[in-house]
């Protein structure tokens, strides 16, 4: 399976219309193609009006198949045309492949956290298995459903560990979880030299619909 996002970041003093279009786009496209996408706002780490669409995919062919689709469809191309003065620069795509996943994460939930980093390519087999121990360990310790995924396209070795909180509430309870625990620092420190330093960024998302 892969995760497919685009991000998009609304122009200064444009965010009323931008929301607007994020949802109305969002939901024009799910009535139009096979594939359900779900839209969020960045809270952190991302520039202030930041949107995020998602989607999954069981292959690069299906997305392939879903993209055609819409580009063949006058009515998307005519609102995606509409909304280009609503952001500030072009579409940012990203395509991962959801290489591990730890607990339930078939459906959305009201806030994806999520660490990208680009691994080291001389321990990238190391690394990788670190990252599925590591995606399992916050998962048992916070009970949030975590994925760790690759990134198929992009700066080679990019990867990704996404996980999901129902509220804020379970926002602040994971992070209490893990701030202290001493697997989780000692699983930290066993990380050294994996990944490359200053690739990492943590992003939190709040789902719009």
């Amino acid at each position: 399976m892969y995760l497919m996002t685009r991000v998009l970041t609304i122009a200064p003093g444009r965010l009323r219309d931008g929301l607007k279009f994020a949802t109305d786009i969002t939901e024009y496209v799910n009535a139009n193609s096979s594939v359900s996408f779900n839209l969020g706002m960045g809270v952190f780490g991302r520039p202030v009006g930041t949107v995020v669409w998602s989607g999954m995919f069981e292959s690069q062919a299906q997305f392939l198949d879903v993209t055609a689709v819409l580009l063949a469809n006058p009515g998307y191309l005519e609102r995606v045309d509409a909304a280009g003065g609503l952001f500030t620069s072009s579409p940012e795509d990203a395509f991962r492949e959801i290489v591990h996943t730890a607990g339930d994460v078939s459906g959305p939930l009201a806030y994806t956290s999520a660490v990208l980093a680009t691994i080291n390519a001389d321990r990238a087999v190391e690394a990788i298995s670190w990252s599925i121990e590591m995606a399992d360990l916050v998962n048992k310790l916070t009970g949030a459903p975590t994925m760790f995924l690759t990134d198929t396209y992009g700066p080679f070795g990019g990867v990704a560990f996404i996980s999901g909180a129902a509220d804020a509430a379970a926002l602040d309870t994971a992070h209490a979880s893990i701030r202290g625990n001493s697997d989780y620092l000692a699983k930290m420190a066993g990380s050294a030299g994996m990944f490359i330093p200053g690739s990492g960024r943590t992003v939190l998302l709040q789902r719009i619909m």
